[in-house]
C-alpha cells in the first residue's frame, strides 16, 4: 500500500508539473474553515467546518508571496483605500485577517503540502452557539404576529392560549395566558378577549435561565406568558435585527450590533426609544457591551433609526455529553449531547480540567469520557467568537445499556439474569434492583409495574441500564412472550362477529377475540363493533366486493406460548372496495407532522398548523402531553377529509444536569 501511495504522488506530481509546464490549470481544492491566528509568516492554520474531507481540527497551508491572492468583503477593502478591488495579494494585505475570520481556501498539494492559491474572505458571522442562544431568548422574548387566540378555561391553571408566528426566524410559540400575564393593547391595559388574529404581538415567557445545551437548542421550556403587548398595526416594511451589542454611544446616541451573518450595522437612537433587557422595562443606559440583541426594530432596511430594543445578558451556559473529539492546536474539545447536538469549547490555561473528582491536565482527557458539568461562556468581538470553557467535569463511563432474554428472575431477592448479545457472542448478566423504587424506570409493556413480580423468564428485554461496578438496574424495561405488536391482513370474521381471523406477516393465523376493552378503527375512524367491517367487505346482496383487507397494526395478547388464539388490545383495519359497488376507498393518506403542540382541546390537537383527531385507537408514547412541548404525530386520513392520529410521541423538556 505504502508503494501504491508513493507512486500515486508521484505520478500527481509528474501530472501537475507537466500542465504547468503548458500553461494549463490543474484542478484546485477547497476547503472553508476559520483561520486559527493571524497570520505572520508563510504559513497558516485553518479549522474546517464540518462534513469535509480534511482533518476535523486543523489544516495547514503555506503560501506564494508572489502568487497567492486573497477576496476581501467590501467594508474590509475600504480600510486599503477607497478604491481597492479585488483580488489583492495576500502578502500585503494578511494584516486586515483577524483570528477567527471564515476563509474559503483554494489550493493544490505540490510535493505533499497544501499550497493556497486563492482565498476569500467571509462576511464575519457568530458561531452557531450563540446562534443558538439568540434562539431560544428569541423565544423568551418572542416578537411576531398573533395567528390564533384560544379561550379554555379547562386548561390547567390558564384563561387561554395565545399563538403567535415570527416568519423570518421561522419560529412559532404557543403562550399559556393567566390571570397573572399582563396584556397590553396599543400602550393600554387589555385583557384576553381583544387579542385578535392579525395584531403583532410581543410576549414575554417566564423561563429559567438558560441551561445546559439542551435547553438552548429545543422549543421546551415554560410557556406561561408574563407579559402580552399587543399592536394593532405597525409600520410597513419594519425590520428586525438580532446579534451582540459591539458599541453603544450615548454622547452620540448610536449604537452598534453585529447580526447572526453580515456586516456591523449602525443604528441611531431617537427620543425615547422602548428597551427590554432581560423580560424588564429598562432605559439605554443599562445596555452592556456584548449583550445579545433578541430583536433590534428600525423602520425599514435601509434605515438607521432604532425604534424598539429587546436584548439579554451574556451569561455562562452549562453543558453536558461525551467528549467526541479532541483538538490540540489551539486545545479544544468536541461535546456531543444526548439530543445529538455538538460544540467546540476552547480550553484555555484558566479551565479547570476534573476527572472522576481531580484536577487534571488537559492532556489526560480522552474521547469517549462522559461530561457531568461543564460551563463555557461566549467571548470575542468583530465577529469572531468562540465558546471558552471555565470548567469541564469528566468522568469514566460508569454505566452500561443492554437488551437480550429474561433466563432468570427472582422476584423475592430482586435479581434477574438477562442472557444478552448475539449467538456467536452472548454473556450473562447477573443484576439487582436498587432499594430505592425505580418507578417509571420499571416498564412492562409499555406500563410502568411496581415490582419484579410481574416479570417472567422468557421476557424480552427492551433495554437494561446498570450499573457496571455494582449490577444496580438504573432502568429495565420489558416485554412479554406473549405480547404481540404486528401488520399483516384480515383473511374472515366469524358469524357472530366476535372473532376476527388474522394472518399476520410473518405467515401465522391468529383467530383474534373483540373484548369488551379491544379499541378498533377502520380506515382512520373508531369502530365499536366488527359490523362495518363485515358491511364494508360484503355488499348489500351479500357479494363480496373488496379487493383487500389490510390490518396495518395489531397488538394483542396471545392466550399461551403455543396458541394460535389471543384477545385484541387494539387493531386498525384499512378496506379498499371497487368504486361500482357503492363502496367507498378506504385506503387512506398517511401523513406525518412534528413540531410544537400548539392546541389541545378534547379530541382536536394542532401540531404546526395541522389539525387531527386523537381518540381512544390513538398510542400516545412518550411525555404528558400539554401545549408546548415537541411531538411528532402519524397521521391517516379520514374518508371525509379529516385526519385521525395513528401514533403521537411526546418528547420530553430536556432538563439540566
Amino acid at each position: 500500500i505504502i508503494e501504491i501511495t508513493n507512486r500515486f504522488i508521484e505520478l500527481k506530481q509528474i501530472y501537475e508539473d507537466t500542465a504547468r509546464e503548458r500553461n494549463e490549470e490543474a484542478p484546485l481544492l477547497k476547503i472553508s474553515g476559520a483561520v486559527v491566528d493571524e497570520i505572520q509568516g508563510s504559513i497558516f492554520t485553518v479549522v474546517p467546518l464540518g462534513e469535509q474531507e480534511a482533518d476535523p481540527f486543523s489544516v495547514d497551508f503555506s503560501f506564494d508571496p508572489d502568487r497567492t491572492t486573497v477576496d476581501f468583503p467590501q467594508n474590509l477593502l475600504g480600510v486599503l483605500s477607497d478604491t481597492a478591488e479585488n483580488p489583492q495579494l495576500l502578502a500585503d494585505t494578511k494584516h486586515l485577517i483577524e483570528a477567527g475570520s471564515e476563509l474559503e481556501v483554494r489550493y493544490s498539494i505540490i510535493e505533499n503540502q497544501r499550497v493556497a492559491i486563492s482565498i476569500k474572505v467571509k462576511e464575519p458571522r457568530l458561531v452557531e452557539e450563540v446562534e443558538a442562544v439568540l434562539n431560544h431568548e428569541s423565544l423568551r422574548a418572542f416578537h411576531g404576529v398573533i395567528t390564533l387566540v384560544e379561550l379554555d378555561d379547562t386548561l390547567d391553571k390558564a384563561l387561554g392560549v395565545l399563538i403567535a408566528t415570527n416568519d423570518n426566524q421561522q419560529a412559532k410559540v404557543a403562550a399559556k395566558i393567566t390571570s397573572d400575564t399582563e396584556i397590553t393593547l396599543d400602550g393600554q391595559a387589555a385583557g384576553i378577549g381583544l387579542l385578535m388574529t392579525g395584531q403583532l404581538v410581543d410576549v414575554q415567557f417566564e423561563f429559567p435561565e438558560v441551561g445546559s445545551l439542551g435547553d438552548i437548542t429545543s422549543y421546551g421550556g415554560g410557556l406561561w406568558a408574563t407579559a402580552i403587548r399587543a399592536r394593532s398595526s405597525a409600520p410597513v416594511g419594519e425590520d428586525h435585527i438580532s446579534g451582540v451589542v459591539e458599541a453603544l454611544d450615548l454622547e452620540v446616541n448610536e449604537i452598534k450590533i453585529r447580526p447572526t451573518d453580515g456586516t456591523l450595522i449602525r443604528l441611531v437612537i431617537t427620543g425615547e426609544v422602548p428597551v427590554i433587557r432581560n423580560g424588564l422595562n429598562a432605559s439605554m443606559s443599562a445596555i452592556k457591551l456584548g449583550d445579545l440583541v433578541v430583536d433590534a426594530t428600525r423602520i425599514g432596511v435601509e434605515s438607521d433609526l432604532l425604534t424598539r430594543l429587546v436584548v439579554v445578558a451574556r451569561s455562562n451556559v452549562t453543558f453536558t455529553g461525551s467528549i467526541t473529539g479532541i483538538g490540540l492546536e489551539p486545545p479544544r474539545l468536541l461535546i456531543t449531547g444526548e439530543n445529538g447536538q455538538s460544540l467546540n469549547v476552547l480550553v484555555t490555561e484558566d479551565t479547570w480540567t476534573i476527572l472522576d473528582g481531580q484536577r487534571v491536565k488537559f492532556e489526560e482527557l480522552h474521547i469517549g469520557l462522559r461530561v457531568v458539568s461543564g460551563v463555557y461562556t461566549v467571548a470575542g468581538s468583530n465577529g469572531a467568537f468562540y465558546n471558552v470553557a471555565t470548567m469541564v467535569s469528566v468522568e469514566s463511563p460508569r454505566v452500561e445499556r443492554a437488551a437480550g432474554i429474561i433466563s432468570r428472575v427472582n422476584s423475592v431477592l430482586g435479581e434477574i439474569t438477562v442472557l444478552s448479545g448475539k449467538s456467536s457472542d452472548t454473556r450473562e448478566l447477573e443484576l439487582i434492583m436498587p432499594n430505592e423504587p425505580l418507578g417509571v424506570n420499571l416498564l412492562k409493556d409499555g406500563q410502568p409495574i411496581s415490582s419484579l413480580f410481574e416479570v417472567e423468564r422468557g421476557d424480552q428485554v427492551d433495554i437494561v441500564i446498570y450499573a457496571i461496578d455494582t449490577g444496580v438496574i438504573e432502568k429495565l424495561s420489558v416485554v412479554s412472550d406473549n405480547y404481540i405488536r404486528s401488520r399483516g391482513s384480515l383473511v374472515a370474521i366469524s358469524a357472530n362477529q366476535r372473532f376476527s381471523q388474522v394472518k399476520l406477516v410473518t405467515g401465522e393465523h391468529f383467530d383474534l377475540w373483540i373484548g369488551p376493552e379491544s379499541i378498533m378503527s377502520l380506515n382512520g375512524g373508531r369502530i365499536d363493533s366488527l359490523s362495518p367491517v363485515v358491511e364494508l367487505m360484503n355488499g348489500s346482496r351479500g357479494e363480496r366486493l373488496y379487493k383487500n383487507a389490510m390490518v396495518p397494526e395489531v397488538l394483542f395478547i396471545r392466550d399461551s406460548l403455543n396458541s394460535d388464539l389471543g384477545v385484541i388490545i387494539s387493531i386498525q383495519f384499512q378496506i379498499k372496495v371497487d368504486d361500482d359497488g357503492g363502496g367507498v376507498d378506504g385506503s387512506g393518506v398517511e401523513m406525518e407532522t412534528s413540531g410544537v403542540i400548539e392546541v389541545i382541546r378534547g379530541k382536536t390537537w394542532v401540531i404546526d398548523g395541522n389539525v387531527f383527531i386523537v381518540n381512544f385507537s390513538t398510542d400516545i408514547l412518550g411525555e404528558e402531553p400539554e401545549v408546548g412541548l415537541v411531538a411528532k404525530a402519524l397521521l391517516v386520513s379520514n374518508p371525509g377529509g379529516t385526519f385521525i392520529a395513528r401514533e403521537v410521541n411526546v418528547f420530553r423538556r430536556p432538563t439540566r444536569e
